[in-house]
This record gives C-alpha cells, sequence and structure tokens, in this order.
C-alpha cells in the first residue's frame, strides 16, 4: 500500500508546484513547522515519489519538485516543471520567500505567474511575477525587482501593466535602496505603482519570527 496522503500535504504539494520548485526550510516554514520535522516528512514524501530532490545551479544545495504522481494525487492539473532555470534560479526561489511574507504581512493570497499563465487570466501585456488576491477587488500585481533592467524596458512594462484593467495597483518589491530609488524615479506619475522594500527573514527563522516586513 502506497503511502497516504494528508489534506496539507496535497496543498504543500499544490503550493510548490506552482512556484516550481521551494526549498526545504521553505516547506517546513510553509507547513509551519521546526527545519526538522519538514525535513522528515520531505524525506517521506521523497522516498513515496511524491517529491524529488535537484541540484540548485551553481550551489551544493538541492530544491524540491513534485514529481507528476505527486501532482496526480494532489490534484494539481498544472505540469510539474521539466528544470530549474539557471537565469531566473534565484530570484524563483527568493519570490517563494516574498510570496510568504506578502500573505504573511497582508493575508492576501498569492498566486505565482505559473498558476496565472494556466488559468489564461492575463492575455495581454506584461505578465507578473504574480498576484495577490484579496478578498474583494481586483488583484494586485507583484514584481520582485533583484536587478536593474534598461530604464526604457522598465518603462513598457510599467506602462504595460497601466494598460491592464484586470489589475489594481502593482507592488515593485525590492531589497536595496538603490534599486528602490530607480524604480521610484520611473514610475513617478503612476499613482498605481508602489515600490515597496523588503526586509528578508533570517534565515532559519521560523514563520512568523523576524523580516517579513514589505
Amino acid at each position: 500500500m502506497g503511502m497516504r496522503l494528508t489534506d496539507r500535504d496535497q496543498e504543500l504539494l499544490k503550493w510548490t508546484n506552482g512556484h516550481g520548485f521551494v526549498s526545504v526550510l521553505q516547506w517546513s516554514q510553509k507547513m509551519g513547522v521546526e527545519f526538522s520535522t519538514g525535513a522528515r516528512r520531505v524525506r517521506a514524501l521523497c522516498d513515496a515519489g511524491m517529491l524529488e530532490r535537484r541540484r540548485f545551479p551553481a550551489s551544493t544545495a538541492t530544491v524540491l519538485i513534485p514529481t507528476i504522481e505527486g501532482c496526480a494525487i494532489a490534484g494539481d492539473h498544472l505540469a510539474p516543471i521539466k528544470g530549474i532555470r539557471v537565469a531566473t534560479s534565484r530570484h524563483d526561489l527568493l519570490l517563494v520567500e516574498c510570496a510568504m511574507a506578502l500573505e504573511e504581512r497582508f493575508g492576501f493570497e498569492f498566486e505565482p505567474e505559473r498558476r496565472i499563465r494556466g488559468r489564461g487570466i492575463i492575455r495581454d501585456g506584461h505578465m507578473p511575477d504574480g498576484l495577490l488576491h484579496r478578498p474583494s477587488g481586483r488583484p494586485i500585481a507583484v514584481e520582485l525587482e533583484l536587478s536593474q533592467k534598461s530604464p526604457s524596458r522598465v518603462a513598457a512594462i510599467i506602462a504595460a501593466h497601466a494598460a491592464n484593467l484586470e489589475i489594481e495597483e502593482v507592488w515593485y518589491v525590492v531589497v536595496d535602496d538603490v534599486m528602490q530609488q530607480f524604480l521610484r524615479r520611473l514610475s513617478e506619475g503612476y499613482d498605481h505603482v508602489k515600490v515597496r522594500k523588503w526586509r528578508r527573514r533570517l534565515p532559519g527563522a521560523a514563520a512568523g519570527h523576524g523580516g517579513t516586513n514589505v
């Protein structure tokens, strides 16, 4: 007899698949448990063929990706990723952490880009890193910006967001003052664009403790 998944296991498999991959620490934080407890559950799910570990690019660390079987048992129709994109891997992993911080700070549900594409709800314009769904009203588009794009590229993205009537606001989340000033300058005149500084949680901190301000 195969391993029996709990409702929480299924939720976490869907959550992981929505982002594409997550770290064991992020999985544990999402569970709301100590790292050792989360790691034991991860090991059991890997042994049962529901999760697999992949080497994170240019690192000795590993991340977790749901298997096809894991997605099927969890009732997730979105196919798991086939590989990790090296060029965006750091951004994609930090986005998981950022999404959890936003959910914790504001109480809104974060929907990653993979889910947005799968539902086809944004047909025109620029695809954000994710959407924050509020209890009522249109969602908030979220962009995690770690490095500067060309001013013309950023201006074009901001204009595309401005033309998208499916969103209420755009939140640019940054981790340093230079990027904050750069984006505030380029978004001047767009009242719907907010630039938020993210103070990251300390590595290993439990959910709800330290560095979730956005």
